[in-house]
């Protein structure tokens, strides 16, 4: 499930159409999550400098 998530987020970047009808639940979820954390690893990298670092 997790490398499918993978492969379909992949896809999605490439530009690839993929209707909500051919993905599972579960994927879809795992999607949502993999977005999440990849959001977050993210703005971790960023430095803050709203606070004067």
């Amino acid at each position: 499930m997790l490398r499918r998530a993978l492969d379909l987020r992949a896809a999605l970047k490439l530009g690839v159409r993929v209707s909500l009808d051919e993905i599972r639940a579960d994927e879809f979820y795992a999607m949502l999550i993999l977005e999440e954390e990849m959001d977050r690893l993210t703005r971790e990298k960023v430095p803050n400098t709203a606070n004067g670092c």
